[in-house]
């Protein structure tokens, strides 16, 4: 090949030339081209081994963030399960007490209408007693009247005697 070169170099034509230069040339450039394009391959494989160790963080990073995320969730489910089961026992305690302050209540309501027909009854006999008193009294008054009289005389002995009668 350089002997052909220096050849055409002595004996020149233009287009000889011409095509000498691209002849030479050719390979050259293509090695040229070979060259950079193994340059690109080599930056492209390590960008892909970059872009895979990223890619390897970032499902590490996402994995820690769900098991965070799943754990936080565990936490929250476990408190409200701790609240509802503390809310319902307060509202069976609630219930409880209720059903026995109504309980006392009917009881106290009951004990209240007796309460209310045993002062009836006593009132009743206290008012019988007040007019059996006030009966008693009036028949001595007239039983007394009545021996007064007897010492006056017999008539005025019976109306006393009737009016206690």
């Amino acid at each position: 090949m350089i002997s052909l070169f220096f050849y055409l170099f002595r004996n020149p034509s233009r287009s000889q030339q011409s095509t000498t230069f691209s002849l030479l040339f050719e390979p050259i450039s293509e090695r040229v081209r070979l060259v950079e394009s193994e340059s690109s391959c080599e930056n492209m494989e390590s960008s892909i081994k970059s872009l895979s160790v990223e890619k390897e963080e970032l499902a590490m990073l996402l994995t820690n963030v769900l098991l965070e995320l799943v754990e936080e969730k565990a936490i929250w489910v476990a408190k409200e399960k701790t609240s509802f089961e503390l809310i319902t026992e307060k509202v069976q305690i609630s219930k409880s007490e209720l059903s026995l302050f109504s309980n006392d209540i009917s009881e106290v309501k009951h004990e209240l209408e007796s309460s209310r027909e045993e002062c009836k009854a006593i009132k009743e006999r206290l008012e019988f007693s007040e007019e059996k008193a006030e009966y008693e009294s009036k028949c001595r008054w007239g039983i007394q009247m009545a021996a007064i009289i007897s010492d006056f005389g017999h008539g005025m002995a019976i109306f006393s005697l009737d009016m206690c009668s």
